[in-house]
């Protein structure tokens, strides 16, 4: 849980089942005004997915001024539009989901990924995005492979650092 604008907190965690069967990665919005009595606001779920936000707190970001919500995201690799990168239809490709909170909705930006090859090559770096940051106007996203550096606003891409040799 991390606390956001007003009287209202922002959760991360596992969507489930009424059989407490995990579905895939959540984030809700809650009112915690009546802290007897909370209201989930809104939830935004991404099926067959989970987020290293879940265990550890580092992972995520949340941007006030902007209202962006950014967490390390493993789903499957066409969510992140990359289909045919991975031979393997059920294989997991690491990026980054980005929401904005605005009132009480939150909607989805957009993804971030940082693969930049055929991975069936193989990979000298992990591209699996693990932490975000944001400098002036540019989202900054970090993995083993290199730092990504997007606009703000819209994600376009502004420049790659790579960290491989």
């Amino acid at each position: 849980l991390h606390p956001v604008e007003g009287d209202r907190l922002l959760g991360i965690g596992q969507n489930a089942d009424e059989q407490g069967m995990t579905l895939g990665a959540q984030v809700s919005l809650f009112d915690v005004s009546d802290a007897a009595d909370p209201t989930r606001l809104d939830t935004y779920a991404l099926p067959e997915s989970w987020t290293e936000a879940e265990h550890d707190p580092h992972a995520f970001l949340y941007w006030p001024a902007d209202g962006l919500v950014v967490i390390p995201i493993w789903a499957s690799p066409a969510f992140f539009g990359e289909p045919d990168t991975v031979p393997d239809p059920y294989a997991i490709a690491g990026g980054a989901l980005v929401l904005r909170l605005e009132g009480d909705h939150l909607t989805e930006v957009g993804t971030l990924s940082h693969v930049r090859s055929d991975p069936r090559a193989g990979y000298e770096q992990d591209p699996s995005i693990r932490r975000s940051l944001v400098v002036g106007d540019t989202l900054w996203t970090v993995s083993s492979a290199g730092a990504l550096a997007s606009d703000i606003g819209d994600l376009d891409e502004q420049a790659w650092v790579s960290f491989g040799r």
